[in-house]
């Protein structure tokens, strides 16, 4: 698996792993060059170059793996470009990649990164049970069974309301009431 292409798809952990490693290497460049910059003459300071190399060559790492992560969540790659909205979009980014999980079977980016983990074998049809079926999910089932006693609740209620309203014979048994605003 290359890193430094756009092709193919990765898993939240290996996504989540990227960026750990991204992190500690800028990490580490940012404190290097300040320990020598404090120790060293500012005129004389390569470190700025190597600096730059470092998060350049760690943005572009976790370019392709953003790239790759949407992929397996089976949306191009152009929703990188989320990130420009401002606030809204990298928080977005974050949760999309960091925390929902990608297409289980094959998609027109590649194969699922879990063919290759002993999780399923490769070129398998993948096995849903109902649970992982939207359309019959528990949840789903759960929602389906609630709506069904909430109509049933609603139409019990409805009834009970229509058998309480008193007929037109005693409406016209009541003392008439004043209108608004007149005394009578």
């Amino acid at each position: 698996m290359s890193f430094m292409s756009f092709q193919g798809r990765i898993g939240r952990g290996t996504w989540w792993l990227v960026g750990l490693v991204q992190f500690l290497l800028v990490a580490g460049a940012i404190a290097y060059v300040a320990a020598v910059d404090a120790a060293e003459d500012p005129r004389t300071g390569w470190q700025g170059p190597v600096f730059f190399v470092i998060v350049l060559s760690t943005a572009w790492v976790g370019l392709c793996a953003n790239i790759k992560r949407y992929h397996d969540r089976g949306k191009s790659g152009f929703w990188v470009l989320i990130c420009l909205v401002p606030f809204i979009g990298p928080i977005w980014a974050f949760i999309e990649l960091g925390f929902l999980p990608g297409v289980d079977a094959d998609n027109r980016f590649g194969p699922s990164p879990d063919a290759g983990s002993g999780m399923r074998p490769a070129g398998s049809p993948v096995a849903h049970d109902t649970a992982s079926i939207p359309s019959t999910s528990k949840l789903a089932k759960l929602d389906d069974a609630y709506f069904r006693e909430y109509a049933a609740n609603k139409a019990a209620a409805a009834k009970m309301t229509a058998a309480a309203k008193p007929s037109a014979a005693m409406r016209d048994r009541r003392p008439a009431r004043a209108a608004f605003g007149r005394r009578g």
